[in-house]
């Protein structure tokens, strides 16, 4: 069976963080299956640095070691620094605008198709721009 391990950030393991996903105290570790299933996997600190500017390259190359494991990032805003991970990583990010975690998994899996083949084009070595947009 096809699966995905995404990451997220929450304050409080309930809610996607409310503004960037960089910004959250916790990083929280998800799979979901291509049969609309979802397990959590684990929850790890944001250790990340304060960014000295807007975008800080050091904050993405941080969160980017603490997530490696991960293929897909997911989070409510798109941010300068989702458009660099999209451009420029392994990492395929999703801005999905659901507030409670549970819903925007339920929305992940209704796409999970699509996300899955870019992932699998990720990981052959392509980069896009697409950072995929569920409202």
């Amino acid at each position: 069976m096809r699966k995905l391990r995404l990451v997220l950030g929450s304050d409080d393991g309930v809610n996607l963080n409310n503004g960037h996903m960089g910004e959250a105290k916790y990083f929280y570790i998800y799979e979901i299956s291509e049969d609309g299933k979802w397990e959590f996997i684990e929850k790890r600190l944001n250790d990340t640095p304060e960014e000295k500017h807007h975008a800080d390259q050091n904050k993405l190359k941080k969160a980017t070691e603490i997530f490696n494991d991960c293929s897909v990032v997911l989070a409510r805003f798109k941010s300068p620094n989702f458009i660099k991970m999209s451009e420029n990583t392994k990492f395929q990010p999703v801005v999905i605008r659901r507030e409670k975690i549970e819903e925007a998994l339920k929305e992940l899996a209704g796409i999970f198709d699509r996300v899955y083949e870019m992932v699998e084009r990720r990981k052959k070595g392509e980069r896009f721009k697409e950072i995929v947009n569920i409202r």
